[in-house]
């Protein structure tokens, strides 16, 4: 989506930006991902927004996926992508601040096959916000490789909204990774909690 902003546990003017929390474990995704840059050289450029935000009461492992990551398919040809329920998707990665704060916000459109996947280096409760953005996306939530929750069609806000009146979409649980793609990606493909996510380098 947009840009993801948080609250410190304090919910007073310490609020940022992006989501700022306390990471509980490493997250598998970001593992991988510097597994992919380093052995296999695909670096994947973000532009997205990010701000963590403190971590949830109930920081749990979400249970077994009753869908696991399906067999070798076809995909984008370069660059890192995500699997879910056997379709690639090419993701640009954000892992930093400045990545994540920026997000897929001011630009315009965003191909059918791709999306933006924000990474964290542990579970924590944050919220995304549309400031910025101008076509509407899914997100979708992740935690140890699991989809926890989705966000369907969240649609762009007026640009001359101030930041106190944007909406904040938050996760039911705790997430360590979000994937942002255009609206009704989840829905075309059957994506729903408990799908198993799977990361791949680029060849």
């Amino acid at each position: 989506m947009t840009r993801v902003d948080s609250m410190d546990s304090a919910l007073g003017p310490a609020c940022i930006s992006r989501r700022h929390a306390i990471a509980s474990m490493p997250n598998p995704l970001a593992v991988l991902l510097a597994i992919a840059v380093f052995s296999f050289g695909c670096a994947g450029g973000a532009d997205r927004r990010g701000t963590e935000s403190p971590p949830a009461a109930r920081d749990r492992t979400p249970a077994e996926s009753p869908n696991p990551a399906p067999g070798p398919v076809q995909g984008p040809a370069d660059g890192p992508c995500v699997e879910i329920r056997g379709t690639l998707v090419r993701v640009e990665t954000a892992v930093n601040d400045a990545d994540r704060a920026k997000g897929l916000g001011y630009r315009d459109s965003l191909p059918e096959d791709r999306g933006m996947l924000f990474i964290y280096p542990g579970p924590r409760m944050m919220f995304f916000w549309m400031k910025g953005m101008r076509f509407p996306i899914d997100i979708v939530w992740i935690r140890n490789g699991v989809v926890v929750d989705i966000h369907h069609g969240v649609e762009p806000e007026p640009s001359a909204a101030g930041d106190a009146s944007l909406k904040r979409y938050y996760p039911k649980e705790t997430a360590d990774s979000v994937l942002e793609t255009n609206a009704g990606f989840c829905r075309r493909h059957g994506i729903v909690p408990g799908d198993a996510v799977s990361f791949r380098p680029g060849g």
